[in-house]
């Protein structure tokens, strides 16, 4: 499974983490309209793509089964 999350900050950073660790979750990829956000996240958790927003992320990972939004 490939997740989609959108919104990367501290209510969202445990949940990268478990999603990061799941045995069913092959890929997280990220979208957040701050980029220190998201080089934080990338470099914390291991993650190997990221967005400037939501709609780049489904742009260019349409291959994604679901998406998590932690935004306020």
């Amino acid at each position: 499974m490939k997740l989609g999350l959108v919104g990367v900050g501290k209510f969202s950073d445990d949940f990268v983490r478990l999603f990061n660790i799941h045995p069913d979750i092959d890929e997280v990829v990220l979208a957040d309209l701050d980029q220190d956000r998201i080089k934080t996240s990338m470099e914390k958790h291991g993650i190997k793509r990221a967005f400037n927003s939501y709609e780049e992320m489904l742009d260019k990972v349409p291959e994604l089964d679901a998406v998590a939004i932690f935004t306020q």
